[in-house]
């Protein structure tokens, strides 16, 4: 009897933890740019209709902390004149000072350009509305706001380029 029910609580874990890697690995993504409710550094609110038009888009989710968003960050700077006709909305959960130090130490190209907005969710919106699944997260979008592709966790950024010129 208690063979049975250990055979049988085995099968139900790995039929339960199949289903969650299938669901992480498909998780759907929004077909165009969600509504969302963001704010600046300087504590402006900042929302989907305040994405520039006529501009392909960049959408990144990275958090300080994270190394392959430090590298990643990094890679699109040294590469930006390839971006100069992408906005850029580089979002973070985290505090505005350590944001700020980010930007400053692995941001530095970014930081300050024309077409680079940085914007801060302190109320977590951006995981539930985006539905990303590693950081970095980057969505590129075209001109209309619908989505060209999703990069889940640090890519080469030949690939980003060749993806937002599409």
């Amino acid at each position: 009897m208690m063979k049975k029910f250990l055979t049988g609580l085995c099968c139900l874990v790995f039929i339960m933890s199949v289903g969650c890697n299938q669901s992480k690995s498909q998780q759907y993504q929004p077909p165009t740019i969600p509504d969302f409710s963001f704010k600046t550094l300087n504590d402006k609110p900042f929302t989907r209709a305040d994405i520039k038009s006529g501009k392909k888009s960049m959408i990144i989710l990275f958090d300080t902390s994270c190394e392959h968003c430090q590298h990643e960050m990094k890679d699109i700077g040294n590469r930006f004149t390839d971006f100069k006709n992408v906005n850029f909305y580089l979002v973070s959960m985290d505090g505005k000072t350590e944001i700020v130090k980010f930007m400053e130490s692995y941001g530095k190209k970014l930081y300050g350009q024309k077409n680079v907005t940085v914007l801060t969710d302190s109320l977590r919106q951006f995981i539930p509305t985006f539905q990303p699944t590693k950081f970095p997260a980057m969505y590129a979008y075209a001109a209309n706001g619908s989505l060209i592709e999703y990069f889940s966790g640090q890519h080469d950024v030949n690939d980003i380029i060749k993806a937002i010129n599409r």
